[in-house]
């Protein structure tokens, strides 16, 4: 595959992100360029690049959150009951750390990225 070159430098793609439109809460307003399928992805510079040791304990979360949806969560019977038997369930997703993807692991939580975090969203 080949390897994008940005069209902009670090400086140029920074001045943009943040001195962009803004909302009436000062949040950054997303570019019409940016819309899925228009994205211009030169001007992302420099890529992000993964932490490995980040991924790797990503991974082993992701194969727990996946081995208890599919062995304790009965989603056939919630969809025909429209009902769960919430506290297993919410249980469960509390001892694999599912409700602290994002906190620090000082404060308890797995510490994982927001990539990570949209996977497990993804299950």
């Amino acid at each position: 595959m080949s390897e994008i070159q940005p069209n902009v430098s670090e400086h140029e793609a920074r001045a943009a992100a943040e001195g962009g439109p803004r909302d009436h809460l000062g949040g950054a307003v997303v570019p019409a360029r940016t819309v899925p399928g228009q994205a211009d992805l030169g001007l992302i510079h420099p890529w992000p690049e993964p932490d490995a040791e980040e991924q790797e304990r990503g991974e082993k979360f992701l194969a727990a959150l996946e081995r208890f949806l599919r062995e304790q969560v009965d989603a056939e019977r919630i969809e025909r009951d429209a009902a769960h038997p919430r506290s297993a369930i919410i249980q469960g997703l509390r001892e694999l750390g599912a409700f602290g993807i994002k906190i620090l692991r000082e404060y308890g939580g797995l510490e994982l990225s927001q990539y990570t975090y949209c996977r497990a969203h993804g299950r």
